[in-house]
C-alpha cells in the first residue's frame, strides 16, 4: 500500500518503527536469558576434575563475595602429587629417570613407619634452581585408590639408587649433631673415643652414607653415643660381657 501512495506517509514510517522497536525487545529478552541462564550456571558450583572436598569453610547463610570468599577446597585423591627438592649435582639422575618413566625407583614411608605400597614415578622437574638454595623442585606422582595419602601429608621419600664406586655405610642412630654439624664418635687404637666431623652423602633405611670424616675398617660407637664423652675408653658389647663374666662370683 505504501509503494502504491494507498496509506499516509506517517502511518508506513510508523509502523516501521515499530516493528525496529519489537525486534529490539526480542533481542534485549534474549540477552536477560543468556544472562539468566549464566547466572544460574553459576549458582552450580562444578569441580574442574576429580577428587576429595575439604569440610566448608562458610556456614549456610553467611556473607560471601565474589572472587574473595574462599567456600572449600578440593585435593585431587588419585592419582596424588609428592613434591620434594634435591641437590642440583642430582638433576641428571632425575631427569633421566623421569625420561625413563621408571615406576621402581621411588617408595614411601609413611608417617607410621610403614611403607606404602604403590610406586611412584617423576613427572615434573622445575625450570630453575633456586640461587638460594641450590635445590631444584621436583615433583612425582602415586597412584592413590586406597585413599592412604592425604593431601598436606610429610611422608619419606626414598629413591633407589646405584655408586660406582663402594662408600662407607653406617647406622643413621650413631650420627649426631651439634650446632649444625653431624659428627659421630670413632674409636682409636687406644679404645678411646674420639669425636669425628664427619659429611652425610645419602640416607638408605636405618643407615646412611659417610662421605667424608671415617676409613673404611674403623669402629665407631652406635648405641649410647649421647652418653659418651670424647677420649673415654669403650668397650664393645661382647667385651664388656667377657669382661662381666670373668668378674662375677663364682657359685659354691
Amino acid at each position: 500500500m505504501a509503494d502504491k501512495d494507498a496509506i499516509a506517509k506517517q502511518v508506513y514510517d510508523n509502523a516501521v518503527s515499530n516493528v525496529a522497536a519489537s525486534q529490539a525487545q526480542v533481542e534485549s529478552a534474549r540477552a536477560a536469558l543468556v544472562t539468566a541462564n549464566t547466572n544460574l550456571s553459576r549458582s552450580t558450583i562444578r569441580a574442574p576434575f576429580s577428587g576429595t572436598i575439604g569440610i566448608s569453610q562458610v556456614r549456610l547463610g553467611a556473607l560471601v563475595n565474589p572472587g574473595t570468599t574462599l567456600l572449600n577446597t578440593l585435593s585431587s585423591t588419585s592419582p596424588i602429587a609428592i613434591e620434594f627438592q634435591v641437590n642440583e649435582k642430582d638433576i641428571s639422575k632425575f631427569a633421566q629417570m623421569q625420561s625413563s618413566h621408571s615406576s621402581s625407583d621411588l617408595s614411601l614411608l609413611l608417617p607410621d613407619g610403614s611403607t606404602y605400597e604403590g610406586k611412584g614415578s617423576i613427572t615434573t622437574i622445575d625450570r630453575a634452581v633456586d640461587p638460594a638454595t641450590g635445590t631444584i623442585k621436583i615433583r612425582a606422582t602415586f597412584p592413590n585408590n586406597a585413599n592412604a595419602l592425604r593431601a598436606g601429608m610429610n611422608i619419606t621419600m626414598n629413591v633407589s639408587t646405584t655408586s660406582a664406586t663402594e662408600e662407607i655405610v653406617v647406622p643413621y642412630k650413631a650420627v649426631f649433631e651439634q650446632l649444625g654439624v653431624f659428627n659421630l664418635y670413632a674409636v682409636n687404637d687406644s679404645s678411646k673415643a674420639e669425636i669425628r666431623q664427619v659429611k652425610l652423602g645419602i640416607k638408605a633405611g636405618d643407615k646412611i652414607v659417610i662421605k667424608e670424616g671415617v676409613k673404611d675398617g674403623e669402629k665407631i660407637v652406635v648405641d649410647g653415643a649421647m652418653n659418651v664423652q670424647n677420649g673415654v675408653k669403650v668397650v664393645d658389647a661382647a667385651t664388656a660381657a667377657q669382661q662381666a663374666a670373668k668378674g662375677a662370683p663364682k657359685g659354691k
